[in-house]
């Protein structure tokens, strides 16, 4: 009788243990892959996509062409302590897909090594000088726009 309750004891711990573990392996998995979730960026327009770059200084923006753009909204905006601006587009799907539709923006592209352009989910920012500091203006404001 003694090693038939012992039996049931041992069944019913190895549930729970069983129960236990699943529940620490299922958190586990959540976290792991809840944290990993890739953000993707979109905005309904330029500027609501300048309103979210909290990190930088924002001393104006003017309205830009964008329909000859190929996107749904721009702007040129000016950083306070910067001499150069930049432009930032945003289109109806992923940014650099729509680039690379369009003619010019494909151009612009290869035309300056990719230095003057940063995507971001349906976002473009197009800095107005190609070199390392405008890849680094760029890659801050990309950085911005996801934080």
């Amino acid at each position: 009788m003694i090693r038939v309750l012992s039996k049931g004891i041992v069944s019913n711990n190895l549930w729970a243990i069983c129960a236990i573990r699943s529940s620490i392996l299922v958190g586990l998995i959540v976290l792991v892959f809840g944290g990993c979730e890739f953000r993707q960026v979109k905005f309904e327009n330029a500027t609501e996509a300048v309103k979210s770059l909290d990190k930088h200084k924002i001393i104006g923006c003017g309205d830009m062409d964008y329909i000859s753009a190929g996107a749904t909204s721009g702007l040129s905006c000016k950083i306070e302590g910067r001499s150069k601006g930049f432009e930032i587009y945003t289109y109806e799907h992923d940014a650099y897909d729509s680039c690379n539709w369009l003619d010019w923006c494909s151009r612009y592209l290869e035309e300056s090594d990719g230095k003057c352009c940063r995507f971001m989910g349906n976002v473009q920012i197009i800095t107005y000088y190609h070199s390392d500091a405008g890849m680094e203006l760029g890659d801050t404001l990309a950085a911005d726009l996801v934080d």
